[in-house]
């Protein structure tokens, strides 16, 4: 009689496990992988240094920038679609449109032929063989005092199809 219940027992899991392969289904997943459209600065770090003697005054006058020199290489591109840029990055606590440092009263604003250029914003391009001319300033939280010493900050860019 002690072996009734096990067979009982028994016979509802092989029971459950009929109906669970009952209720699964096979997905196929095709994929595509493609070549990015462009290559970014040789797959090298962009590197933009201010320098040793940036004054904290002109930092809070507005007039500390430096161009972002790189290059890109859209010749694999399809010249029929938009390429875009992107530049991905956390925003600063004061003004989410400009790039952190390490310093959290100083930020980065960046600019393309002239113009402000919001992180984490869509930049057009206008086509595959030209490419912005990219600034980066320093940028001040409004009233604060900038503290002396380095900073760093960090930022991601894709050129892309729009």
């Amino acid at each position: 009689m002690k072996r009734t219940p096990l067979a009982l027992m028994s016979v509802l899991l092989l029971s459950s496990a009929v109906q669970a392969e009952q209720s699964t289904a096979v997905i196929t997943v095709n994929v595509i992988v493609t070549a990015s459209p462009c290559e970014i600065n040789n797959n090298q770090n962009i590197n933009v240094d201010f320098g040793d003697s940036v004054i904290t005054t002109d930092v809070m006058a507005g007039t500390v920038e430096k161009p972002v020199n790189y290059t890109l290489d859209c010749s694999n591109a399809d010249t029929a679609k938009t390429l875009k840029m992107h530049i991905l990055g956390s925003g600063a606590e004061f003004n989410g449109d400009l790039l952190q440092t390490s310093i959290p009263e100083l930020a980065i604003k960046l600019k393309a032929d002239g113009a402000d250029y919001p992180l984490n914003s869509d930049l057009a391009l206008a086509s595959a063989s030209t490419k912005p001319d990219l600034v980066a300033m320093l940028v001040a939280k409004p009233g604060s005092r900038l503290p002396t010493g380095g900073f760093t900050a960090g930022a991601t860019m894709t050129v892309d199809y729009q």
